[in-house]
């Protein structure tokens, strides 16, 4: 289970977001929630009596809390300095109001480049709701851990999964290398299911899916078609999707996707 979770605020409307997606995942495992808000124009006694009407509300609702972190700064720096300083399991984040959206997704990407913590971008409107979640898999060890994360939340939750990997079919004018593109398929579908082979399901209701076409435009386009309200994905991975390790390839699909997206790179949210 996670234990602590850093909740980083913007002080906006897109608070609402991210507190009730900390609220459902912090009540259902039982896990400690830490606020934090750093302004480099420095905090006021507004700032201050706000932050503790937040942490106030988390207590009333039988939520643990953790000392806030109200600090004059920057979130970038301030959120690695507190996850340096303290043990976190995973970091929620949010994206800014409509003006600040790019800055505050670069802060978001920056983070997840910066630290092994899972970190957890919360998108604007989103329902707190975790029941259709999606898990992109390439193989590799990153996604392994991505995947077994994901199971143990649809688990706790009694979610549904959706587990897809994509393949890329060959580009060519060949007439030889066209008549090979089921063989290329049937190979995939092989890998895919070796892969899965030793993978636990722990009895969570899942759909395997395979899809053929670009990774990241694919991924994008199964989670609206899934319909998922949380994507979970690796990074730093050998292959795929995870070919760039937290580059342009994540950062597309974390702008794009219509859900919110949790992106592992060493660090487990969820204890074995």
């Amino acid at each position: 289970m996670p234990h602590k979770i850093l909740l980083s605020l913007c002080r906006d409307d897109s608070d609402e977001s991210v507190l009730e997606a900390a609220k459902t995942i912090a009540k259902t495992t039982q896990s400690e929630i830490t606020l934090l808000y750093a302004n480099p124009e420095g905090v006021t006694s507004s700032d201050r009596d706000d932050l503790n009407k937040v942490n106030q509300a988390l207590q009333e609702a039988e939520i643990n809390t953790g000392q806030p972190v109200l600090v004059k700064g920057d979130e970038l720096d301030e959120a690695i300095r507190t996850l340096k300083e303290r043990a976190f399991n995973l970091v929620i984040m949010a994206v800014a109001d409509e003006g600040d959206r790019d800055a505050a997704r670069k802060i978001n990407i920056k983070l997840i480049r910066k630290t092994e913590v899972p970190v957890w971008e919360v998108k604007p409107g989103s329902s707190a709701v975790i029941d259709r979640v999606l898990c992109p898999v390439d193989f590799s060890e990153h996604s392994e851990r991505a995947l077994k994360n994901a199971i143990a939340l649809t688990s706790l939750f009694n979610s549904e999964l959706q587990v897809l990997s994509v393949y890329e079919p060959p580009k060519s004018t060949s007439v030889f290398i066209k008549e090979g593109k089921d063989d290329f398929k049937d190979e995939h579908q092989e890998l895919l299911d070796s892969f899965l082979k030793n993978i636990d399901f722990n009895k969570v209701q899942r759909n395997i899916k395979l899809r053929s076409g670009q990774p990241t435009e694919e991924i994008i386009a199964e989670a609206k078609d899934f319909n998922a309200n949380l994507l979970i994905m690796g990074s730093a991975g050998r292959s795929g999707i995870h070919r760039k390790a937290i580059g342009s390839t994540t950062e597309k699909i974390i702008t794009d996707s219509p859900c919110s997206v949790i992106v592992l790179r060493e660090q487990d949210i969820f204890e074995a």
